[in-house]
């Protein structure tokens, strides 16, 4: 069944400001150029040079973001349940901070099991002792939060 789950909000919210922060730059690489050719002629076109690599440095990550982001807004969850978090798995990114996966007990098979969810969310506020709705992903073999 399709839901709403972590990991398509966070992967649409690194697409939307990796766009937000590129775009006034890449606005910006046209104009320099722009105004060496329009004051001084000609001799300066190998100023296009900038804004065309500024144009293509955003792309891989781009694609990639908007990539994940179909993918997890069209994954069909299956084994959808009551989950309860009782412990969190943190991954240091170095500058982009903390990745936190939860260890989540499920039911699976008649057996209880435990399984670390996907790694989207920034902070635990709020889930450990918490009963969350976890849905599993057949296509890549991972348990997301869903929403």
């Amino acid at each position: 069944m399709k839901r709403e789950n972590a990991a398509k909000r966070y992967y649409k919210n690194n697409m939307i400001i990796v766009i937000a922060v590129f775009a006034p730059l890449v606005f910006l690489s046209y104009l320099l150029p722009l105004s060496f050719i329009i004051s001084r002629g000609p001799d300066y076109a190998i100023l296009w040079i900038f804004p065309i690599i500024m144009t293509i440095a955003p792309l891989p990550f781009i694609i990639y973001y908007a990539a994940q982001y179909i993918h997890y807004a069209n994954v069909y969850f299956t084994e959808i349940q009551m989950a309860e978090v009782f412990d969190c798995d943190t991954i240091q990114k170095g500058r982009f901070g903390p990745f936190i996966g939860f260890f989540v007990r499920i039911q699976h098979k008649g057996k209880t099991a435990t399984v670390c969810t996907k790694h989207v969310h920034q902070r635990a506020d709020g889930y450990i002792g918490s009963r969350v709705e976890v849905g599993f992903d057949p296509k890549r073999y991972e348990w997301i939060v869903l929403e």
